[in-house]
């Protein structure tokens, strides 16, 4: 186990339990909570499965263990029980006064966990579609407190029976304020992969995936082609964590059925995202279901418009923003509207970039999320 500063112990001791130990959204929302947790009143211990993700939380202050546990899968079913058994005790060491579960998978562990110990457990609901082996836990151990990242996660995992009107909550993802700011010289990108200040890019940020879109943006190109002479697509990320190897060979195929090579930038995974926003124009999230949309505030924070789905928790995220643009979810017709759009309008919306910045990062400061959690965590005791 990782030592950093003494226990104090007066402080309500609490575990956290995320599913992975790979850096992904959730585990950057985990961080803003702990880097801005009063450690006088609260004392987490983080457990996780080992992975990169135990650098980050060495910043944080907070005790950690990763450990070689695995979730509730056919395959490795007897492996979860041997993780569940040895969790049992250590857990049950630890006293907690409650469990927080950073994602739903997490809930895998931590809801019959906490049933058995008999201490109250919150699940914070990030994702849209909810997996075979996390249903039947959450319908296993139902009384748990739920928090949502949208109201519209919220309003839908209500309507399926997975959360409680009076047991649940909505706290916004943060935004990292001392990466994502408005820097207009930052141009290290454009430098890097030599493309000229005169081109306009449209940026799409993520796992390379089906659902996440990027076949719309690249009919949409097609459409603009001719329209826009300078318009280029700039596609960050890769396919390792993909459940369809496929579907980048099809993006790649139908870019050179369309001779649309010399306009498709491929940058591979990075992880200078603040730098890459920076680089870019206007950055597209035309994903199926995005339920929160970290990446448009992300690209807001930066002084970038973004343009999103009107699917999951996106529209709420953007919706009456000036920076903030809404086209018919797989519609790449109205997708080549939109940017077109914004492209001739490029010159007035540079003059919100300053002030939309500072409204972003003011609604979704990281201090700000750790506090309403934090609120969470006192009125889950009280009850």
């Amino acid at each position: 186990m990782k030592k950093s500063e003494p226990s104090n112990r007066k402080s309500v001791k609490f575990i956290i339990f995320n599913h992975s130990g790979v850096v992904g959204g959730g585990e950057r929302s985990s961080l803003s909570l702990l880097k801005n947790l009063d450690k006088k009143k609260f004392d987490p211990l983080v457990i996780f499965p080992k992975g990169p993700y135990k650098d980050l939380l060495k910043e944080t202050k907070v005790r950690y263990e990763p450990l070689d546990i695995y979730l509730l899968r056919f395959r490795t079913l007897p492996l979860y029980f041997l993780s569940f058994i040895r969790l049992f005790f250590k857990v049950r060491k630890e006293k907690p006064a409650f469990i927080y579960c950073n994602s739903i998978q997490a809930s895998q562990w931590g809801l019959p966990l906490g049933f058995i110990l008999r201490k109250p457990v919150i699940v914070h609901f990030r994702d849209w579609e909810i997996g075979v082996a996390s249903r039947f836990i959450l319908k296993a151990f139902p009384n748990y407190f739920a928090v949502a990242n949208t109201n519209a996660v919220r309003n839908k995992m209500i309507k399926e029976g997975f959360m409680k009107q009076e047991r649940s909550f909505v706290v916004y993802n943060a935004v990292d304020t001392d990466a994502f700011f408005v820097d207009q010289k930052d141009q290290k990108f454009r430098s890097e992969f030599n493309i000229p200040q005169s081109d306009y890019l449209v940026g799409i940020v993520g796992m390379i995936d089906k659902q996440k879109g990027h076949h719309l943006l690249i009919e949409a190109l097609n459409i603009l082609r001719n329209d826009i002479k300078n318009l280029k697509i700039v596609v960050v990320g890769d396919t390792s964590w993909t459940s369809d190897k496929n579907y980048f060979r099809e993006l790649e195929k139908r870019i050179k059925e369309l001779n649309l090579e010399s306009r498709v930038i491929f940058t591979g995974f990075r992880r200078d995202v603040a730098t890459m926003l920076r680089g870019l124009d206007l950055v597209a999230i035309p994903s199926e279901h995005e339920t929160f949309g970290r990446l448009a505030i992300e690209s807001m924070a930066v002084g970038k418009p973004v343009v999103g789905s009107n699917s999951g928790g996106l529209p709420e995220i953007i919706k009456d923003r000036p920076l903030g643009f809404i086209f018919k979810q797989g519609s790449f017709k109205e997708l080549a509207a939109k940017i077109k759009k914004i492209y001739f309008e490029k010159d007035m919306l540079k003059s919100y970039m300053k002030n939309e910045s500072d409204k972003v990062k003011k609604e979704f400061n990281p201090a700000v999320y750790s506090q309403s959690l934090s609120k969470i965590f006192t009125q889950v005791l009280g009850r």
